[in-house]
């Protein structure tokens, strides 16, 4: 007959798996957090460019027929794109353009340029941008530059 002898597992340390098993963890963590790794299931979200002029009108109280004003380009215009609770900014450089990389969607657009004392009226332009993935568009912009003609007082009688 055989003898069968049954040799002991070697002692399971439960404290150094637990280690391990959590540095591996951090590790995983870490890694996800610093964007250096993408899970299988997730990609970078699709984005373009959108981007355009900003131009202010009228040019002064009075335009003449023969020298229409055209409009003059508004350097350090705001331009505020809203998304749900996602919001992107983007400043018009001194000829009154900018560009910007926004996710696919519809936002929202308002303008600011303290240039005109914080009085800022979209004449021509989109309220809404639709961004679709590569496809870059184009939003150009007329404000009201608020310049007019002084209107005469009405005297009581």
């Amino acid at each position: 007959m055989k003898k069968t002898v049954h040799t002991p597992a070697p002692p399971y340390n439960v404290g150094r798996a637990i280690a391990a098993t959590a540095f591996l963890a951090g590790l995983l963590l870490a890694t996800a957090a610093c964007g250096a790794y993408r899970f299988p299931a997730s990609s970078p979200a699709a984005t373009a460019t959108v981007s355009g002029t900003v131009i202010s009108l009228p040019c002064s109280p009075i335009v003449s027929a023969e020298n229409p004003c055209l409009g003059r380009q508004v350097p350090g215009a705001v331009l505020t794109f809203t998304k749900g609770n996602a919001t992107a900014t983007a400043t018009t450089d001194k000829s009154g353009a900018y560009s910007i990389e926004l996710e696919v969607g519809t936002w929202n657009v308002t303008l600011q340029s303290y240039q005109f004392k914080g009085y800022t009226r979209i004449v021509r332009g989109p309220r809404t941008v639709t961004v679709t993935a590569g496809d870059n568009a184009v939003a150009n912009y007329v404000i009201d530059s608020g310049i007019r003609i002084p209107q005469p007082v009405a005297q009581p009688n």
